[in-house]
């Protein structure tokens, strides 16, 4: 059975502010990120990060796209931010 444990059992004051200085720049990094997708692409992304499926994912666009579409939609949007000096990799 899980249990709670607190922070400071078993990580010190400078491995939780670095731990929480992380979470920070990578909320930001996804917030910008975010800013730059159209639409469908923030769609996909947002299913994704929900943990459906590409087919799921593709019936609930509209108009709706195939599994490989969406696939597709996703490798452009890495080729987007690759030209901008972001790697991103499927």
């Amino acid at each position: 059975m899980p249990t709670v444990i607190r922070y400071d059992e078993y990580m010190s004051p400078d491995e939780i502010l670095q731990e929480n200085t992380d979470k920070m720049y990578l909320s930001l990094l996804v917030e910008n990120i975010k800013d730059r997708m159209d639409k469908r692409e923030l769609q996909i992304a947002e299913g994704v990060m929900n943990g459906k499926s590409y087919e799921q994912i593709g019936e609930e666009l509209t108009p709706s796209v195939s599994s490989v579409r969406v696939h597709q939609i996703l490798k452009e949007f890495g080729k987007k931010l690759e030209k901008k000096g972001i790697n991103f990799e499927l």
